[in-house]
């Protein structure tokens, strides 16, 4: 493709604006080919995404009549999430399913899918201070009957060493010490996560009951959709510049003579 662009350009040095425009729209139409094979895919990945959704037969056929705005809104909420939900789980070592299930579970219990993330990373800078000899964090997981050191807690993700977490501070009586755990493993944010600490069991069942859990493979799709997207973007943008460039100086002759 940038081969055919280089080409196009050329094409304009040489002042052959019909030979540039063919192999722009040519290079173009690759471009589109791969952002057709990526929609193949993303058409599987939502197929899947949408099992609990179907349940509302009624309100799925009102959509399907909105023709391609329809279909643009789908898209670009399936990109959006997709996107979102990859680098979220780059950031935080926990798997795509497991965040997609608690972003659910965020919002029903008052929270925000930015508020776990937050609390993930702070409990992944806890648990790391802990394992490098800080008392104070170590401790805190020791009152919770954990130990951050052992290679079992080791070996779980990020989701998984969550849940333990959020368990254990489900078994403390005193809610005044809960909250004080829950501030200092997560500082701020753990006082406005503890709805959701305690019903991360049932919160999952329900999202996995709704049909509403991205997987990996379809958050890597929404993302290669958006890298294809995002690539016919600037190809765009470089066919038009040259253009641009191409035509000025006879433009920039008219403009002259209409001035006099």
């Amino acid at each position: 493709v940038m081969a055919e662009l280089k080409a196009s350009v050329q094409a304009l040095g040489r002042g052959n604006i019909g030979s540039a425009l063919t192999l722009g729209i040519h290079s173009i139409g690759t471009s589109m080919s791969a952002v057709g094979n990526r929609l193949k895919s993303f058409g599987t990945g939502l197929s899947t995404f949408g099992r609990g959704v179907m349940t509302y037969g009624s309100k799925m056929m009102a959509f399907a009549g909105m023709g391609l705005a329809g279909v643009t809104y789908v898209t670009k909420r399936f990109i959006d999430l997709g996107d979102a939900l990859n680098k979220m789980s780059a950031r935080t070592g926990a798997t795509v399913e497991w965040l997609s299930a608690m972003s659910f579970g965020a919002e029903r219990s008052g929270a925000t899918i930015e508020m776990l993330e937050q609390a993930i990373r702070k409990l992944n800078k806890a648990i790391a201070e802990a394992q490098q000899g800080n008392r104070t964090p170590y401790e805190v997981f020791s009152k919770l009957r954990i130990d951050p050191t052992s290679m079992e807690f080791k070996s779980m993700d990020a989701g998984a060493q969550f849940e333990l977490v959020a368990r254990r501070l489900n078994e403390v009586q005193s809610q005044a010490e809960k909250t004080r755990l829950a501030m200092a493993l997560f500082e701020e944010g753990g006082v406005m996560l503890l709805p959701l600490l305690g019903d991360i069991d049932k919160l999952k069942q329900k999202a996995k009951e709704l049909g509403i859990i991205m997987t990996k493979e379809q958050a890597d799709t929404a993302a290669a959709l958006l890298d294809s997207w995002t690539n016919v973007k600037y190809q765009l943008n470089a066919i038009f510049m040259s253009l641009g460039e191409a035509i000025a100086p006879a433009l920039k002759q008219v403009a002259t003579w209409l001035s006099k």
